[in-house]
């Protein structure tokens, strides 16, 4: 099995340290969290403080090849499929019965970490909701480089992606009426 992204599980700062160096040298993506107050399902007892650390490449590797990178035996690895959902998970934040750890708490090198805690759908249809207010005040031609500099100055790019075909719509259905306007 290939895998992009990948848990382990460790015990020790010292050696957290030491995965932070690795993925450091090798340019992997990373993310982790002590994990000091989740309870025990069954028992409701305190469970052994725990890291979650998680790496993220651009690169598969088949779990023993991690294993190998991350100086672990390969039962130490775990795939994850998801990565939005892997980084959630640091601070419980779809599983309302844990611990719902802070995003603060999480130590990573992913430069837009905190895109992974918003809310998606809430926060996109907010930013579309201005990217069609924009495209409202523009009177005349839209041209799509100027669409393309908001949207990315603004950082909405996901509801852009998500939301594609229905902006393009809107733009080209503004700019057919901009046209028909002039030519009568």
């Amino acid at each position: 099995m290939r895998t992009r992204n990948v848990e382990i599980i460790l015990y020790n700062e010292e050696v957290v340290q030491s995965k932070v160096d690795i993925c450091q040298e090798f340019n992997l993506y990373y993310a982790y969290i002590l994990h000091d107050k989740d309870m025990d399902d069954k028992t409701g007892e305190l469970i052994k403080p725990h890291y979650h650390f998680r790496i993220f490449d651009t690169n598969q590797r088949t779990l023993s090849a991690w294993a190998k990178l991350l100086e672990v035996e390969v039962h130490d690895v775990e795939s994850l499929k998801d990565k939005k959902r892997a980084i959630r998970y640091l601070i419980h934040l779809d599983s309302p019965n844990k611990y719902q750890y802070s995003m603060y708490d999480v130590t990573s090198n992913i430069y837009d970490i905190e895109y992974y805690f918003k809310e998606d759908k809430t926060d996109e249809i907010q930013q579309l909701n201005k990217i069609f207010n924009y495209l409202d005040e523009i009177h005349g031609y839209i041209y799509f480089k100027e669409v393309k500099s908001y949207i990315l100055e603004h950082q909405y790019w996901s509801a852009y992606r998500r939301y594609y075909s229905i902006i393009k719509d809107v733009i080209n259905e503004h700019n057919r009426y901009c046209i028909d306007y002039m030519l009568n």
